[in-house]
């Protein structure tokens, strides 16, 4: 399923969440819900790259484990997309790094679930300040 529209949010305020259990979508869409963003949700690899393919979010917070495309093949195309570059990544996976055994390409914070709010918050805090004014 889908959440969000596409539209200009070419470097904006905007956070992309992809996870394909509603209840973590939900749980971290609240968390960010004060810093008032624009949230869009995607539940499975193949909606994010679409939403990614047309535009950049301030933030991306990604699970690894998705179905249809994996989250580590979204940060394949995330590494290799120039227009993506300034993008902030934040992976949110049940599995340590580890588990994966591959390099994490373009993940600028990992964090293993359950995750805490202020974990959430201080990424995207710290994205929100590095975007160009």
């Amino acid at each position: 399923m889908w959440y969000g529209a596409f539209g200009d949010l070419s470097m904006s305020h905007c956070a992309l969440i992809v996870d394909d259990d509603e209840h973590t979508l939900y749980f971290i869409e609240q968390v960010l819900r004060p810093l008032q963003l624009e949230i869009l949700k995607a539940a499975n690899g193949e909606q994010a790259l679409a939403y990614l393919q047309q535009s950049t979010p301030a933030i991306l917070f990604l699970d690894l484990l998705l179905p249809r495309i994996s989250g580590l093949d979204v940060l394949n195309y995330v590494s290799s997309a120039p227009h993506l570059k300034m993008m902030y990544v934040v992976v949110v996976s049940a599995h340590d790094p580890y588990h994966f055994n591959v390099p994490m390409p373009r993940a600028d914070v990992y964090l293993v679930k359950p995750v805490r709010p202020k974990e959430i918050l201080t990424a995207a805090e710290f994205a929100i300040s590095q975007q160009p004014v």
